[in-house]
């Protein structure tokens, strides 16, 4: 007798919680509207941001006073290109034991047309400069800054030396290229592994079959070859890779391995202009800052995200408008970089190119931000010496998205 009324109470209980849950179901779908109309304000609200002529962290002076690594003075009074920024792109390998800059590119997005251009720059570039005076690859100049740093102020900080290490890297490619920076973005292979969780999987088609393990920077890479998914481990593994464990590698080196970033990199924006949405723009960009550093402030980085997806979605932008450019170099023997430079062991240099022209061309037609045409004078870089080998890397014309998405690089292994 008594389960009657205890049935009764529940059965009440329940048509009273109905309302409740019913409420609590209205509130949450106001708050999803109310977040993704903030986020739609805040990408549509934030002006562009204010840049000049000159790279982030100001002029960097040696001891004597002298600017390091100038930008030409032909650029001075220059005007530059309304609504075209520059970004360098930096990816450190494993940070734990060495701060090597093993990714370098300088890109350029025209906010009026939808334009993207992408010139990578080959690790093993040759450069010198005032902290590398004997010279050596491009991807040693970073870690070379920090340590500079470190030396001349044995009381800074690791981020005071990671940020000077930077700015003085910008300044030098804004010098080698004629193309003042105006941003930076770079990561390391952690950070590198979170922004692909928020993209994976990617579709992407390996060339052939890799077998790879380096415990040291717990990377390993297995996979086989043909058109596959790949989830963020393996497309890490996909984008790093150099050999096999049986010693054979790639056949072009570290041209081969930009080529495998570009298979990459289409297959990325492929899937972030097709699946990305205006309202979700703000939490993607808050979660990329999480896993870089960048000069980029967040109303930058959502004013940029936003204006790229609206390009797209309007048809202003479209993949053939993103091109990728292989910086033209020449490439000595190894025989030819041990009499150069004295070294005692094998090693492989790429030396910028400017005798035919190619370079120019690229940054003239791609990069240039102002109204003044680029000339060899105005290159921060000249031959050290006379080399026979020149690669065919030198594509003026570049590869769109779209052609790499359809027909990827060809990268074999010896």
């Amino acid at each position: 007798m008594n389960q009657a009324p205890e049935k009764l109470k529940l059965r009440r209980a329940r048509r009273r919680s109905r309302p409740i849950v019913a409420a609590l179901i209205a509130v949450a779908i106001l708050i999803v509207g109310i977040a993704a109309s903030v986020a739609i304000y805040l990408a549509t609200s934030v002006k562009p941001p204010e840049v000049d002529l000159n790279p982030p962290g100001g002029e960097q002076k040696d001891e004597d006073g002298n600017v390091i690594n100038p930008l030409p003075p032909e650029l001075s009074t220059a005007s530059r290109k309304k609504g075209v920024y520059s970004f360098l792109v930096v990816g450190l390998d494993n940070p734990t034991n060495s701060r090597n800059t093993d990714v370098i590119m300088l890109c350029n997005f025209d906010t009026n047309t939808g334009e993207v251009n992408i010139l990578q720059i080959p690790r093993d570039s040759y450069v010198k400069d005032a902290v590398m005076p004997s010279g050596g690859k491009i991807n040693n100049l970073f870690n070379s800054a920090c340590f500079d740093y470190q030396q001349k102020n044995p009381t800074s900080g690791e981020e005071e030396q990671y940020n000077y290490a930077m700015n003085y890297l910008c300044r030098k490619v804004s010098s080698l290229f004629a193309v003042p920076v105006d941003f930076y973005v770079s990561f390391n292979t952690f950070m590198y592994r979170e922004l692909l969780e928020l993209v994976c999987p990617i579709t992407v088609n390996v060339p052939f079959d890799m077998d790879y393990d380096d415990p040291t920077q717990d990377l390993h890479i297995h996979l086989k070859a043909g058109l596959q998914q790949l989830d963020p481990e393996q497309a890490e593994g996909f984008s790093r890779f150099r050999q096999n464990n049986d010693g054979s590698g790639l056949a072009e080196g570290d041209f081969s391995r930009v080529d495998l970033q570009k298979i990459v990199l289409a297959a990325i924006a492929e899937k972030f202009f097709t699946e990305t949405s205006l309202p979700s723009v703000h939490a993607v960009v808050g979660k990329l800052l999480e896993n870089v550093n960048t000069s980029l402030s967040l109303e930058n980085c959502v004013w940029f995200m936003t204006k790229a997806l609206s390009l797209y979605a309007d048809g202003t932008m479209a993949f053939s408008d993103i091109r990728m450019y292989d910086l033209p170099c020449k490439v000595p023997s190894p025989s030819q970089c041990m009499e150069l430079l004295g070294v005692n062991y094998l090693i492989s240099y790429g030396f910028m190119e400017t005798s035919f022209g190619y370079t120019l061309e690229i940054l003239n037609k791609a990069f240039n931000l102002t109204d003044v045409e680029i000339t060899e004078g105005m290159l921060g870089y000249q031959e050290y010496v006379n080399m026979g080998g020149y690669c065919d890397h030198s594509d003026t014309e570049g590869h769109s998205i779209q052609e790499i998405l359809t027909e990827p690089p060809k990268v074999s292994v010896y």
